[in-house]
């Protein structure tokens, strides 16, 4: 990622968490983790961190998940632990049914962390974003004072992957966006909007797997081969009048 790019709408990994809460918390020190997933060096004393303070117990009692997407649920709980688990009056959303997210996004109503995506829906089985994240973080330090820097340079992603076949071709950004060039009779250099992990073109066709792991594709689809399955996938390739993928399981 370029260091002038923030990317608001890629979606935020327990790894990344551990680190942003430990980061905003003054990088304090705790006893090494007994997770065995975590090989990330970065993500090593944060997520001691969580675990020595309670906030985690992991995914399982040997492992944290770091790489696993994080859910608005899951980070505000994670959020409430480390503010001590407040009580609070209950919230409103008709769409929060785990009995563990009750109280966390409860708290957060009540602190005004979070208004919800809609008035009567918190959504918290989507994936948080990093937009949401430093949004929530901002609201949960009673939104601090902060300085713009005027002369910040423009953000100008350069690429990560490319991929060309027959009349187009398309690339993904280090901002994790899709940009497309070429022959579009078929509409297979209209990229879509949002962020992505993979992308592959073929013919008259184009798919790419998001990084939520779904796959969408556009262009010709006169043969279904646009016609993305439901689900999380692993990786997409585009061939002639036809698509595949290997599925997360």
């Amino acid at each position: 990622m370029d260091g002038a790019c923030f990317v608001p709408d890629r979606l935020v990994s327990r790894g990344e968490m551990a680190v942003w809460l430990w980061n905003m918390e003054g990088q304090p020190s705790a006893a090494a983790h007994s997770f065995d997933d975590v090989a990330d060096a970065g993500q090593q004393q944060p997520v001691s961190w969580l675990s020595d303070r309670g906030i985690t117990t992991g995914t399982t009692d040997t492992t944290f998940s770091p790489d696993n997407g994080l859910t608005r649920g899951q980070f505000a709980a994670f959020l409430w632990r480390l503010a001590g688990k407040p009580q609070a009056s209950a919230h409103s959303f008709v769409d929060v049914a785990a009995s563990w997210q009750q109280q966390p996004v409860s708290w957060l109503v009540e602190e005004g962390v979070t208004t919800g995506t809609t008035d009567t829906t918190f959504s918290p089985d989507n994936g948080l974003t990093r937009a949401q994240l430093v949004t929530f973080l901002y609201r949960y330090k009673d939104e601090p004072t902060v300085t713009i820097n005027p002369d910040n340079p423009t953000c100008t992603p350069t690429f990560k992957t490319v991929t060309a076949k027959w009349n187009h071709s398309c690339a993904v950004r280090t901002d994790d966006t899709i940009t497309c060039w070429g022959d579009n009779r078929y509409g297979q250099t209209d990229a879509p909007s949002g962020t992505f992990k993979t992308v592959t073109a073929k013919w008259n066709h184009s798919c790419a797997v998001r990084t939520d792991d779904t796959i969408t594709c556009w262009g010709d689809n006169r043969y279904g081969q646009t016609d993305a399955p439901s689900g999380t996938f692993k990786t997409v390739t585009a061939k002639w009048n036809h698509s595949c993928a290997v599925r997360t399981d």
